[in-house]
Order: structure tokens, then sequence, then C-alpha cells
């Protein structure tokens, strides 16, 4: 019968062995001796292994064994509390992006996209003569709104730990800005395929950071990623309706200084391609 020092002998004299067979190849970290053949250093090693492998094995097995294992018991509690630490961190950490996330996509949709949506229906809905009020006039309404969103973002510094975060920010200070300034000045009545394809440009770019948004801040595993399909599904039939109104036009002979859906329709393409989504998706 097989006992237990004879095992621990036979397995330290295979390890050794096989070091003195491959001539030290596994070895190579250790100091290099003069020997031509390259095995007095796994000679010496396959004499003795067996004696100071039994020897240690009791040596651990015996009450020593204890006073060894004593003092690493404080230290092992206290890497494994610092690791449990660490997941709860990772973990809240996590939390925050998507919550982050899902406040500035509800932000993005409902106070920008939305508002371009409708000033989009104002320049298209009403003649060149016709427009200039009902447009101007939601501007005017929309402004308070859009500085305090503005005001709101500009002291989450939680919004600028993220790169996307910084870029949506700049997004909506854009945004403010392009409003202020529509505000501010005399709109003419050739002035408006100028500022419609502004709307779109802006509104595009709002489904663009809110797709960039999901994708950086919310984990694939989260049952909220698929608001990334959702939106990709939004940015698909935006990018339909401006292709139909360029087919119209061209059907019809129509011919501007400006062309309104152009811009628009040239943004989404370059980020189909660059986020390699499906053609499908965006032609």
């Amino acid at each position: 019968m097989l006992t237990q020092d004879f095992l621990i002998v036979t397995i330290s004299i295979g390890l050794s062995g096989f070091w003195l067979f491959s001539k030290g190849i596994g070895f190579q970290f250790l100091p290099k001796i003069e020997d031509e053949k390259g095995i007095l250093l796994p000679s010496l090693v396959f004499l003795i292994s067996p004696f100071v492998t039994l020897y240690l094995w009791h040596f651990l097995a015996a009450e020593a064994i204890g006073e060894f294992i004593k003092p690493l018991v404080p230290l092992g509690t206290f890497l494994l509390g610092q690791t449990f630490v660490k997941w709860d961190k990772e973990k809240e950490e996590k939390q925050k992006k998507i919550e982050l996330a899902l406040l500035l996509v509800a932000n993005i949709d409902g106070t920008l996209i939305r508002r371009l949506s409708i000033l989009d229906g104002k320049l298209t809905s009403y003649g060149d003569n016709e427009y200039i009020t009902p447009f101007k006039n939601y501007i005017n309404e929309s402004r308070p709104k859009i500085d305090e969103l503005y005001d709101e973002l500009r002291f989450k510094s939680e919004l600028f730990k993220y790169s996307i975060g910084k870029r949506i920010f700049i997004y909506v200070e854009k945004y403010k800005d392009y409003i202020n300034f529509i505000d501010s000045i005399s709109i003419r009545p050739q002035d408006r395929f100028v500022e419609l394809n502004k709307i779109r440009v802006l509104k595009i770019e709002g489904y663009v950071n809110i797709i960039d948004l999901i994708r950086e801040l919310v984990p694939s595993t989260d049952s909220n990623y698929r608001l990334l399909d959702e939106w990709v599904v939004k940015l698909k039939l935006e990018y339909a309706r401006l292709k139909s109104l360029e087919g119209t036009k061209k059907r019809q002979n129509l011919t501007y200084d400006i062309d309104a859906e152009r811009e628009a329709i040239q943004i989404i393409e370059f980020f189909c391609e660059r986020l390699n989504i499906n053609p499908s998706l965006c032609k």
C-alpha cells in the first residue's frame, strides 16, 4: 500500500527528474552555472529533493503550521474585506453611470429633440411670409427650459468624469447658443431653409449623442441597453424621412440655395459607418 511519504518523495523525484531530463529548460530564470552539459544543478536538486520535500512536509504538517498561518489570517481577512469593498464600489459606480445615462437621454429627448421637431414643423408648415411669427414665438417660449437644463448640467460634476458626458454638455451649450441667437435677431423670409438645415443637424446630433451615451455608460448586460436598438430605429426613421424629402424635391425639380436635408443625411451615414452598423439600417 502506498504511503503518503512515499507519494511525496515520488512526486519530488519526478519533478526534479523532469528538470534533469530537460537539462534545465524550464528553469532558465536561475543563475547560470559553469556546466558544459547544463545538468549539474538539476542533478543536485534531483539528489536532495526527496529529503528536502519530505522534511518540509512534516514541518508544515506539525504544530508549526499554526504559528506560520496565524499572522496571515488578519492579512487575509483585510484583503478579503478590501475586495468586497472594491466590488461594492464598482457596482455602485456602474449604477450611477446607468442613472446618469437615463437622465441625459430623457433630457435630450424630451427637452431638446422634441422642441427641434416642433420647430421643424413650424418651418415647413407655413409659407415664406408666415412662418416667422410662430417660429420666433416658440423659440422664445423654449428659452427658459433650455437655460434651466444647461444650468443643471453645468453643476453636475459626475457628468464631466466621462468623455461622452463632456460631449453632451458641449451639445447642450451649442443648442442653447443657437436658441439665444435666433431669439435675438430678426428672421427674414428667405432664411427659412438656412434655419431648417441648422435645426435638422442639431436634431441628428442629438440622436447620435444619445446612442453613444447608451453605448458608453450602460453595460450591455443591463436591461436598459435595449434603448440602444430603439434609438437606432429612430435614427433610421429620421434618415428615411430626410431621404424622402430630398427625393420629393428632386422629383419636382425644386432647387434651393440651401439643401435642408443633405448635411443631416451625411451625418447619419458617417455615424453608421463609424459604428459599423448594418447599412440596411441607414441606406
